[in-house]
C-alpha cells in the first residue's frame, strides 16, 4: 500500500509560499527562507522586525514565521523526552517560585485585593449547595483510574463502583439528593490522595501540563465551573461567546492603540491558596477548597522515578473550574486597578488568561500583578506597537493577519486519509489568504490530490474542511483540476455531489443506564426556564417536581456521549416469523458510543444541496 509523508507535504507547502510570496514582493523578501534546507536551519531563523511593514507584507511575513509553530517534523529542533524534561521543570520552577513569593503587604496591593473582593463577592453571590449540586456532571475526559481511551461513562461509573475521589468528595457524594444515582454506585469508592502531572502537545517547542482529577472531583468541580460561568454571564462575560467579542475588539484596538491585549506565562498556575482566599467569601472558598488536591505526581526525566510534590498552586488545567474561576479572578482585579487610578477606563474583559484592558492602566497592571504572583508573557502582550492577539485573532493595523497553522506530527498516510488532509489544508489557506495570493501552492496541493484520486470533491461552503474544495460556485475550477460531477436532480431540486466523511469506529457499551441517567438528568434541566430563580429550581429539582418552562440550550449537550443503537453483525437470536410460518434469524440492537482515539474511517458519501449559493 502506497503511504504518504506528511513532513514532505509541510516543507513543500511552506516553499511554494515562499515562492508565491517572492513573486509579489521581489526575492529580498524572503531571501532567509530560500537557503534553508532543513527544519532545524528554518526553527534557527531570525525574523526581522515587522512594525513598520505595511499590512499586506506583514502578514505574509508573519505566515512565513509561524507556519511550522504547531507542527513537529521527525527530526525537530526537540525531541519527546526533551520537550517532556522542559515542561516539568517549567512546571517545578513555577510551584518553587510560589512557595518563596510572600504575600503582598504593600498598602497599595492590599487596596487592590480589598475592591476585587468586593466584585467577586457582587457577582458570585452567595453560595448555595443544592444549586451547586443541580448543576454537577460527569466528565467525558480523562480522569484517574480512566485514560483518555477508556474515558467512557460506563467505565467510569460502573455500577457498584469503584470511583476515584478523596475522602472528602466521597462524604460530600454520599449526601447528594439523587437517590439513583448514589444507589448505582453504591459506597464504593477508591481514595485517591495526589494527582498525576500529564503533558499533552501545544507547539513544536513546549507541551501542556494537565492534571486529570478524580472522577468524583471531576463530578463535584463541574458543577462549580457551570455555577461561576453563569455568574460571569450576568455580569456580561458569556464564556459562550466572548472568543467572538475579543476577536471583533481586537481589530479595532489595534488601530486605534486604545486598550491592551496580555498574556500570563503559568497563568492558571500562579494562583496560591492564599491569594484565593483573600479574593473570594469563604463560603465560596471552602467549597472551592473541597474540589482540590494539594499532591500531585510526576515522573522526573533525569532518573526516571516517581515523585511526589505538595503544590503551591490553587488550581491547575483539568480542575472544572479552573477557567471560569482564572476569568472571574482576573475580570475583579483588573476591574479594581481601573477603579483605584482614577481615570475613566474603557473596556475591561478576560477570557481565561486573555486580558483586555486600556493601555492607561497598564503601568499600574505591570507592577501590581508580579507583586501577586503573575508573570506577564511580553512576547505576547501588546502596548505600543499595532498588533493585537486575543482568543485566537491576530490584527495588525485594522488587517486580520492570523496565519495558517496547520497541527500534528509527522505521519505515514493512506491514500484516502492524506486526500482528506490535502483538502483540510487548501480550505484552511483559502480562509486566510485569496487564490491570486498563493497560486502555487495551491497548484501544488491540487496535484497532490491528483495523487491520490483521479476526480476531486466539490462541497459548499458549510461541509468540513475535510469533505472537499469547498467553493460557493461548484463550475469556477483550475482548468487542470478534474472534478467529480456535480447533477442537478429534478425530482429533489437539489444538486446531488460526492464528499468524504470521517466516520467515527462504535464501542459496545457494558450497561447503558448511566448514559441513560445522564441524558434525562441534562435534558430535565435543559427545560428549565432561565426565567426561575436558580434556587427555586435547584429546590424543585431536589425534590423530583418536574419543571415546566421554555427550552434553554444547555453546554452540556454538546460533550455528551450519545448513545446509538446498531445492529451487531455477530449477534443474533431467534424471532418468530407469523408471515412465513417459520423462525428467522436476526441481528440484535447494541447499544454504542464512539470510540476514543480510534483513527477515523474515510469514506465516500453522496450529499444534497438544495441551493448550492445559500448553503453556509
Amino acid at each position: 500500500m502506497v503511504k504518504f509523508c506528511t513532513d514532505r507535504l509541510m516543507w513543500m507547502v511552506g516553499q511554494k509560499m515562499c515562492s508565491d510570496f517572492a513573486s509579489v514582493y521581489g526575492k529580498p523578501f524572503v531571501a532567509g527562507m530560500n537557503v534553508i534546507k532543513t527544519p532545524l536551519e528554518y526553527r534557527n531563523l531570525r525574523w526581522p522586525g515587522k512594525d513598520v511593514l505595511p499590512a499586506p507584507m506583514y502578514k505574509r511575513l508573519y505566515q512565513l514565521e509561524c507556519l511550522y509553530k504547531r507542527y513537529r517534523f521527525h527530526n525537530d529542533q526537540f525531541s519527546d523526552a526533551d520537550l517532556t524534561s522542559i515542561t516539568v521543570s517549567k512546571f517545578i520552577s513555577t510551584q518553587v517560585r510560589l512557595a518563596n513569593h510572600l504575600f503582598p503587604t504593600s498598602a497599595t496591593t492590599r487596596e487592590v485585593i480589598r475592591v476585587a473582593r468586593c466584585h467577586v463577592k457582587r457577582i458570585l453571590r452567595s453560595y448555595d449547595p443544592t444549586e451547586h449540586a443541580l448543576w454537577c456532571k460527569f466528565g467525558t475526559k480523562s480522569s484517574i483510574g480512566n485514560p483518555l481511551s477508556e474515558s467512557y461513562l460506563d467505565r467510569k461509573v460502573p455500577k457498584g463502583g469503584p470511583i476515584s475521589g478523596t475522602a472528602e468528595q466521597a462524604a460530600w457524594f454520599k449526601n447528594y439528593a439523587d437517590p439513583d444515582i448514589k444507589s448505582w454506585i453504591g459506597e464504593n469508592f477508591s481514595t485517591c490522595e495526589s494527582l498525576p502531572l500529564v503533558c499533552v502537545p501545544k507547539s513544536y517547542k513546549s507541551l501542556r501540563t494537565i492534571m486529570p482529577n478524580t472522577t468524583l472531583g471531576g463530578f463535584y468541580t463541574s458543577g462549580l465551573g457551570e455555577l461561576i460561568s453563569r455568574r460571569l454571564k450576568e455580569e456580561g462575560l458569556d464564556i459562550q461567546r466572548l472568543q467572538n467579542h475579543h476577536r471583533r475588539w481586537v481589530s479595532d484596538f489595534s488601530k486605534t492603540k486604545t486598550h491592551v491585549t496580555a498574556d500570563l506565562s503559568a497563568a492558571s498556575d500562579s494562583f496560591t491558596s492564599s491569594l484565593v482566599g483573600a479574593l473570594v467569601p469563604r463560603k465560596w472558598y471552602n467549597a472551592l477548597k473541597l474540589g482540590r488536591i494539594l499532591l500531585c505526581n510526576y515522573k522526573d526525566p533525569l532518573t526516571g522515578k516517581m515523585c511526589v510534590m505538595r503544590m503551591s498552586s490553587f488550581m491547575t488545567m483539568g480542575i472544572g473550574f479552573t477557567f471560569p474561576l482564572q476569568t472571574l479572578l482576573f475580570y475583579c482585579l483588573l476591574r479594581a486597578i481601573g477603579d483605584l487610578s482614577s481615570l475613566k477606563y474603557g473596556k475591561i474583559s478576560v477570557y481565561g488568561d486573555d486580558l483586555i484592558y486600556p493601555t492607561r492602566i497598564h503601568r499600574y497592571v505591570s507592577v501590581i500583578f508580579p507583586k501577586l504572583g503573575f508573570l506577564l508573557n511580553t512576547d505576547k502582550t501588546h502596548v505600543d506597537d499595532n498588533f493585537r492577539e486575543s482568543c485566537g485573532s491576530d490584527c495588525y493595523r485594522g488587517v486580520d493577519v492570523r496565519p495558517f497553522q496547520p497541527e500534528g506530527e509527522r505521519q505515514e498516510l493512506a491514500r484516502m486519509p492524506y486526500l482528506s488532509l490535502l483538502y483540510k489544508m487548501a480550505n484552511g489557506m483559502l480562509l486566510r489568504w485569496a487564490p491570486e495570493e498563493i497560486p502555487i501552492t495551491l497548484r501544488f496541493l491540487h496535484l497532490e490530490m491528483l495523487r491520490c484520486t483521479s476526480e476531486v470533491h466539490i462541497v459548499p461552503m458549510s461541509y468540513p474542511d475535510t469533505a472537499g474544495i469547498k467553493t460557493s460556485d461548484p463550475f469556477v475550477l483550475p482548468f487542470y483540476l478534474p472534478a467529480s460531477p456535480v447533477k442537478w436532480d429534478s425530482r429533489l431540486y437539489a444538486w446531488r455531489f460526492r464528499y468524504l466523511t470521517l466516520r467515527p469506529r462504535r464501542r459496545i457499551t457494558t450497561s447503558h443506564w448511566i448514559y441513560m441517567w445522564d441524558k434525562l438528568r441534562m435534558g430535565h434541566l435543559q427545560y428549565c426556564s432561565e426565567r426561575v430563580m436558580p434556587q427555586l429550581v435547584a429546590k424543585i429539582y431536589s425534590l423530583g417536581v418536574p419543571v415546566k418552562g421554555e427550552a434553554v440550550w444547555s453546554p452540556y449537550d454538546t460533550s455528551a456521549d450519545i448513545i446509538e443503537w446498531i445492529k451487531h453483525r455477530d449477534r443474533t437470536r431467534t424471532v418468530k416469523c407469523r408471515a412465513a410460518g417459520m423462525n428467522t434469524r436476526e441481528r440484535v440492537l447494541v447499544p454504542t458510543v464512539t470510540m476514543r482515539l480510534s483513527p477515523l474511517q474515510v469514506e465516500h458519501q453522496e450529499g444534497l444541496a438544495s441551493n448550492w449559493s445559500e448553503e453556509l
